[in-house]
């Protein structure tokens, strides 16, 4: 379960297709050809990645990547690169990642604010959040708010990594303030990409097991919606991921090392239900 935290990090972002279906042609035939096919295509990089460091390095030196400190030149593709080309092979994995991470920033702002777009549309959110900007015809204003907010969470998760929490011990009636103190301790001891490794993984799976399990809801409900796509094997293939998420955030639950993170995560989640009271717009008449 350990490991798979960190397999699910690395195909994060697969299920970014769905909030674009409104502006999609066929969306119940393209969707489900544009995750199969992305995935597939993830597979056999990350595959034939893995298998040229096998090609290159041993095992040992693998391993010995893996528990030095971080840093790219210590990162097992750095060691790869570093091996066939010298130098200038860290160099180049160095920008081959910062072009991955652009192009990461950029699928979640085409795709994250459609989100907004269309909760907003719905009531759920601020009217102002479904506006399309006139000239470029983008949800512009959604767009700047998921902005906005990464980087409140990117200071937060900052603050929490460079400011150590207070020293001082707390007797009653500050005996409340004790597990906070400690939380934020673990957090403080914790890279900050160790830190947004398991925050990400947890919150993304925790609402992927509930779109999954929706499907027995709207099933039960509303069983004469159209269905231009259907689950295949149904009930058997949304069962199995109900039961396999559920396995793995109990783990992470349960797990010291990332039990601190996924608890700061519910918190941040359930703090979702007064912004939702507080935002939501009256219905028009």
């Amino acid at each position: 379960m350990a490991a798979m935290v960190h397999v699910l990090w690395a195909y994060h972002g697969w299920v970014n297709i769905t909030p674009l279906a409104d502006e999609l042609r066929d969306p119940g035939r393209n969707i489900p050809r544009s995750l199969i096919l992305g995935i597939a295509t993830l597979i056999a990089v990350y595959l034939g990645m893995t298998l040229a460091y096998r090609f290159v390095l041993p095992l040992s030196e693998v391993a010995a990547a893996n528990k030095e400190e971080r840093g790219i030149e210590k990162a097992v593709a750095a060691v790869n690169c570093r091996q066939m080309l010298g130098g200038a092979g860290v160099v180049a994995i160095a920008l081959l990642v910062m072009c991955s991470t652009f192009i990461s920033l950029n699928g979640n702002a085409l795709t994250g604010p459609r989100a907004y777009f269309a909760m907003a549309r719905d009531g759920l959110l601020p009217r102002s959040l479904c506006r399309v900007h006139r000239r470029f015809h983008t949800p512009a204003n959604a767009v700047l708010a998921q902005g906005l907010w990464a980087i409140l969470l990117t200071i937060a998760g900052r603050v929490l990594i460079v400011v150590p929490p207070p020293s001082a011990a707390f007797g009653p009636p500050g005996f409340l303030l004790v597990p906070i103190l400690d939380a934020w301790r673990k957090l403080n001891q914790t890279p900050l990409y160790d830190l947004l490794l398991i925050y990400v993984i947890f919150g993304a799976n925790l609402f992927y097991l509930l779109a999954i399990a929706s499907v027995f809801v709207l099933r039960i409900k509303q069983p004469d919606l159209p269905r231009p796509y259907r689950t295949w094997v149904y009930p058997y293939t949304p069962l199995l991921y109900v039961v396999a998420a559920v396995l793995l955030l109990g783990n992470m639950l349960v797990d010291l090392q990332s039990r601190v993170q996924a608890l700061a995560d519910i918190g941040l989640i359930l703090l979702g239900i007064p912004a939702w009271a507080l935002l939501r717009q009256p219905p028009r008449t």
